[in-house]
Formats: C-alpha cells, structure tokens, sequence
C-alpha cells in the first residue's frame, strides 16, 4: 500500500489541476461550432460586388487630326470603300501595358513598360477597323484584339 500512496497523490494532483482549469473556463460563453459554421457561410454566401462597369462611350477628338486622316487614308485603302462611307468611332488618347500596343503578334517581343498611345477606330458599312498607335504616330492595324485597351470597359 505504501507504493500506491505517490500515485494517488499523483492522480489526486492532477484532478485538482484539471479542475482548475475547468473552473476558468466556467464563466465563459459556450463556443457553439455549429452556430459559428453557419454563419461563416452566409458571409461567404453573399454576392460580391460588380466589378465590371458598363462599357463607355467612345472618346473622340484626343488623337492629332495628322495621325487620324494617315490612318483614314490606310483604312480606304485595305477597305476599298468611298470616303463618305468612312466614319470614325473612337479616337482616345490611352496609356498601352506594353509596346504591344493592346494587340500581340504571336513570336513577337514587346517592351514590357506603359506606352501612351491612342487608339483609333473607324467603321466602314458595319466593319470596324481598329487601329493602335504609339506617341510618335506609328500605327498598325490590330486584326484580332486580345487585350482591351486600358479604361475602356
């Protein structure tokens, strides 16, 4: 019997102890994991905000009259159309991500750094032609945008 008085003073210790720590805890609120779940879901539940914004109305009247009527004359040419039926839907000033001006050429290397430019679009009997240009009014044709230019949502 003498062996087993250590260990039950051990035992008896240690009941103490939990009970201690126990009694802290009493006065606390219950923590309900169910109720705290539930509504963690319905925060994550609720519609995120609209990120997107309705596209605006085109800009026109930023790009240099001389770099409009250049890329008017390139637009008769590829179209072959009068230059009555020429009508010009957009000349924005804007700053391009890259040197891809808004419209990479697969195999091709950009300048990774902002390029103001303009961006300039002419419609001819329903066919758009799109046009991007950097500040020293180099020009090109852009036949399949894959990035839209910077504000233009």
């Amino acid at each position: 019997m003498e062996r087993s008085t250590p260990a039950a003073a051990t035992l008896l210790m240690c009941g103490v102890l939990l009970q201690g720590c126990l009694g802290a805890q009493a006065g606390d609120e219950p923590v309900d994991d169910k109720a705290r779940r539930v509504e963690a879901r319905r925060a994550a539940a609720k519609p995120l905000p609209e990120r997107v914004a309705e596209p605006r109305a085109p800009v026109t009247g930023e790009a240099p009259a001389e770099l409009v009527a250049r890329v008017r004359d390139d637009v008769i040419r590829r179209s072959g159309a009068d230059a009555s039926a020429v009508r010009l839907i957009r000349d924005e000033s804007v700053i391009w991500s890259d040197g891809s001006l808004g419209c990479p050429l697969r195999g091709e290397f950009y300048t990774q750094a902002p390029v103001p430019g303009y961006w300039i679009v002419f419609d001819v009997v329903g066919r758009k032609f799109d046009y991007r240009s950097n500040g020293q009014g180099n020009f090109r044709l852009c036949e399949s945008p894959r990035v839209a230019p910077p504000g233009s949502s």
